[in-house]
């Protein structure tokens, strides 16, 4: 089971899904302030259900020792937190209206875009090209590329 999972988590679905979460989390932690070795902790498993299948609400951003602690809490202590996490529908309302305006802004010109945002965009445009492409090489380089214009507009690289 371990390697058929593992294999799951190589696929680019999964990649894509884990980057959302990322970015989601801005890229830090969610127990701690780290943001050194982040990984994407599912918080239930559903059987059959492939690791991309699941909802950004039922993954969580946690550096290495956090995940280590996580995965050493019992089953029912791990459910309680993740529906302690769920936000509203009115929260997550918010959060995207909020974003929606910010874009407009930027596109408007009213806030002025970084070229890190322009090259993101950039990425973002090509990436569904290169999946329906096929090509997993291109993929694979966009998504590595995403990550690392990512990482530079959060800061967390020179």
């Amino acid at each position: 089971m371990a390697s058929w999972y593992t294999e799951q988590l190589k696929d680019m679905r999964w990649q894509q899904k884990r980057l959302q979460a990322l970015e989601a989390a801005d890229w830090k932690c969610s127990k701690c302030p780290s943001v050194k070795e982040l990984k994407v902790h599912h918080t239930f498993y559903a059987p059959g259900r492939a690791p991309w299948e699941y909802d950004l609400e039922d993954l969580l951003v946690l550096c290495d020792p956090c995940h280590r602690k996580e995965h050493n809490l019992p089953m029912a202590a791990r459910e309680v937190a993740r529906l302690a996490r769920r936000k509203t529908i009115a929260e997550v309302e918010a959060q995207l209206a909020a974003r929606s305006l910010v874009i407009q802004q930027q596109r408007d010109g009213t806030i002025p875009r970084t070229p890190i945002e322009d090259e993101i965009e950039s990425v973002q445009v090509q990436i569904p090209l290169a999946e329906k492409s096929g090509d997993k090489a291109w993929l694979n380089e966009l998504m590595a590329r995403a990550i690392d214009l990512n990482r530079r507009r959060l800061g967390m690289v020179a």
